[in-house]
């Protein structure tokens, strides 16, 4: 397996795995570039998915043209599988002056490790931090761990429906964890409630932000929530299994939750119903029903056992729930403190504060301080409050191109 490097009048723009050695393409434009892929010795099928797949948009005074979805997912899954050797393959994506042949793979490996960048390229400085900005937005775009626009339909269950936020007459199906926009008939609003479309006088259509500082969840999907503050919503997701309170507007412990929605859908099936285990009770569960999780509670004594789906002696059951009494009031309730720094004029901003439970929240221009639920700290690079322990798993990747 080997790799094309391209350069010429525009930045590093891709990367594709041919049959033979490097290759080097020189190209002006994209529409050069898929003709020196088809005129190659580039396996066919791969040249076509080059030609039809890639886009191209301008990136810090160039082109860059993305990968199709099917070699991006490939490269991806490289990466994660071989994490020193796949790193040096989104470098490749944009220094123009590396010699690969002389470069052995336990040279990567090492240049990798030790952060030296400078062995794989020979350029001025400002072209280093141009380049070098390319190889960071390259990895903040490929990197699983990376804050990513939030995928509303990750950890709900197939035929799911859920609301569009600021479009009534919308909604999305979740498949495969994939979203997909549909609209209801002419005259008929959906209501996330039912997962359906229904009359405009009935329907309860997600709430609009407002200017005062608020939040509210993402219906049926348990982790996702909207945060309002300037009249702006910005989507948010907890992460590591931790759900959206909506009793103190803040990602929460899944037993001082017990979200399941995410897992009911509208269809029901006498063959095959859905019986969900209580994040909050050894003793209590859920079943489905019309696309809503009805709690159910076993007898005394007894708890649930999602082998059986049924209600089973403690010592058949393996289930530990344990929950503190807290006192953590709503922002309705304790308006969080104005923020002490200057908040950008447009947009929408996490900042990490001084105290680790704590970060900052700007809005175009105005800015407060929130707090994480107790036993959590601000990851500032997902923008979301997480377990300390989970947060340095993933920064031992991130300090590595730092």
């Amino acid at each position: 397996m080997s790799y094309v490097l391209i350069n010429g009048d525009i930045p590093k723009v891709c990367l594709m795995f041919l049959n033979g050695d490097v290759k080097t393409v020189n190209a002006t434009g994209c529409d050069q570039l898929f003709g020196s892929f088809e005129s190659s010795n580039a396996n066919a099928d791969v040249a076509s998915t080059v030609t039809n797949g890639s886009l191209c948009a301008k990136v810090v005074g160039g082109l860059m043209c993305q990968l199709s979805t099917t070699l991006y997912l490939l490269i991806l899954v490289l990466y994660i599988i071989l994490l020193p050797y796949s790193t040096l393959f989104l470098l490749a994506m944009f220094f123009e002056y590396v010699d690969y042949n002389a470069l052995s793979c336990d040279d990567l490996q090492e240049i990798v490790s030790s952060t030296d960048f400078s062995a794989l390229y020979s350029t001025s400085g400002v072209e280093f931090q141009l380049k070098f900005l390319l190889v960071t937005l390259a990895l903040v775009g490929s990197l699983s761990f990376l804050k990513a626009d939030v995928n509303i339909c990750s950890g709900v269950a197939d035929n799911v429906f859920l609301p569009v936020l600021g479009n009534c007459s919308q909604y999305y199906i979740c498949m495969d964890e994939t979203p997909l926009k549909r609209s209801c008939v002419s005259g008929y609003l959906f209501d996330s409630r039912i997962q359906s479309c229904t009359f405009p006088d009935k329907a309860q259509c997600v709430q609009n932000c407002t200017e005062a500082l608020s939040s509210f969840c993402y219906d049926h999907t348990c982790t996702k929530f909207v945060l309002c503050y300037s009249g702006t919503p910005v989507v948010q997701e907890c992460c590591d299994g931790l759900q959206y309170n909506a009793d103190t507007d803040r990602c929460d412990f899944p037993q001082y939750v017990d979200c399941v929605n995410n897992m009911c859908t509208v269809f029901n099936d006498p063959t095959n119903i859905t019986f969900l285990a209580s994040k909050a009770s050894c003793g209590k569960y859920y079943v489905c029903m019309d696309g809503v999780a009805n709690a159910q509670n076993c007898s005394s004594g007894l708890q649930f056992n999602t082998e059986c789906n049924c209600c089973d002696f403690p010592s058949r059951v393996n289930c530990t729930i344990s929950s503190l009494q807290r006192n953590i009031k709503p922002f309705s309730k304790t308006p969080p403190k104005a923020a002490d720094i200057k908040c950008p004029q447009q947009g929408s901003h996490f900042y990490p504060h001084t105290n680790a439970e704590k970060y900052y929240f700007c809005s175009n221009g105005r800015g407060v301080v929130l707090e994480c639920t107790p036993g959590l700290v601000f990851d500032p690079y997902l923008e979301t409050c997480r377990e300390k322990s989970n947060i340095g798993q993933a920064n031992m990747y991130r300090r590595a191109f730092n």
